[in-house]
């Protein structure tokens, strides 16, 4: 055995892992614990890595007083007389002597006197890795309980992840929805106002007039009676409250207050005024809803409007009500064919106006006009007889 460590000390270098098992063991207990120690100092000098396997007790103290030394253990289960093969970095192995002679059913006094002749320092010492070893294990516990917890509130993060992604997609498609019902409701509305424009324009009779004229004065004697304007009261002027604006003739909701000037809101637009140019009112109770009445109505024919409309240089929402202004003059008159100058341009206004007079229902069909007519920048408008 000792020929073997000096072969060792002897070859290994700072590249070499040196593993001795029992080491000091075979001798004398005290010389045998001192050589150990000494041959791992030697081994450590020269930084070369050794793993030892022994049972001499100085050399786990020497493990705790060297730096670069590290205790380790395999337990041992006294109960089944085998080892658990859980290796403990950190933790010297104690001896389980006693144990496992009790175990084998070594006579119960020769183990309680071989414990009272047991050092006090080898019982406490037991008796400390023995706690520290139970510290250890309701740790390691602790930890595999958190791991688990972690580990549930992570699959629980990502299951509020899916969710909130599920909801957020059907709120989107909620919207979407509303948003396309509002759509169709709203072109259906436009569709109802084309052809309740055109049945107007297609009545002229003057006993029809009279008729629809008695059936007006019939319906005005239905309506509820106006409210009464609101009153001017006193006090200081909040959010919400309804005012009076001077300069606009107008009333108004204050929408918002700031370094003495007020937001109002008058007929859907927003204007910054001065407090001392707002009258407090009463707030004027809601008008009960009135359901529409469809009512035919017959106009005599107008007098006929030019044959060309001029739209160049219009933006193109006023041009298109312009366009529809022009269409229903022109349609009263009983004008066949218009021309709608618009010029070239960038083609914004030209691709505007014609797909505006694609879904008119006034129009019969529109071409451009021919080259010496202005080409592109004119179109030809054939209006419904």
């Amino acid at each position: 055995h000792m020929g073997n460590i000096v072969r060792i000390l002897n070859l290994a270098d700072s590249r070499s892992l040196v593993i001795l098992d029992e080491l000091g063991a075979g001798t004398d207990p005290v010389e045998g614990a001192a050589l150990a120690r000494a041959i791992l100092s030697h081994l450590r000098e020269r930084s070369i890595t050794t793993l030892v396997a022994t049972h001499i007790s100085e050399l786990k103290a020497y493990a705790y007083a060297s730096p670069g030394v590290e205790n380790a253990s395999v337990e041992f289960d006294p109960e089944t007389l085998a080892p658990t093969y859980v290796l403990r970095i950190g933790l010297p192995g104690y001896s389980n002597a006693l144990a496992i002679a009790s175990r084998l059913g070594l006579n119960p006094e020769i183990i309680r006197e071989a414990r009272e002749l047991l050092p006090p320092q080898k019982l406490e010492a037991d008796a400390l890795l023995a706690q520290i070893r139970e510290a250890q294990r309701q740790a390691q516990k602790a930890r595999e309980e958190t791991q688990k917890a972690l580990e549930k509130a992570r699959a629980w993060e990502e299951e509020l992840r899916r969710k909130a992604a599920e909801w957020e997609k059907e709120r989107h498609r909620l919207l979407e929805e509303a948003r396309q019902k509002a759509e169709e409701e709203l072109e259906e509305l436009r569709r109802e106002i084309r052809r309740n424009r055109l049945r107007l324009s297609q009545l002229s009779a003057p006993h029809e007039l009279k008729e629809i004229a008695q059936e007006v004065e019939k319906l005005e004697e239905r309506l509820p009676p106006p409210p009464p304007p609101p009153r001017p009261i006193t006090g200081p002027i909040e959010v919400g409250d309804q005012v009076w604006v001077e300069g606009l003739n107008s009333v108004g909701e204050v929408v918002a207050l700031a370094d003495g000037d007020a937001v109002v809101v008058v007929d859907n637009w927003r204007v910054r005024v001065p407090l001392h140019r707002l009258e407090k009112r009463e707030s004027a109770p809601a008008p009960e809803p009135v359901l529409p009445v469809e009512t035919p109505v017959s106009l005599p024919k107008a007098k006929p409007p030019p044959v060309e409309l001029h739209l160049r240089g219009k933006r193109v929402e006023e041009a298109l009500i312009l366009l529809d202004d022009y269409l229903d003059k022109a349609f009263l008159a009983g004008l066949d064919k218009v021309r709608i100058i618009h010029g070239k341009g960038t083609g914004a206004l030209r691709r505007a106006i014609r797909e505006h007079l694609a879904e008119h229902p006034l129009v019969a069909s529109f071409y451009p006009a021919p080259l010496y007519e202005g080409g592109e920048g004119v179109t030809i408008v054939k209006l419904n007889r």
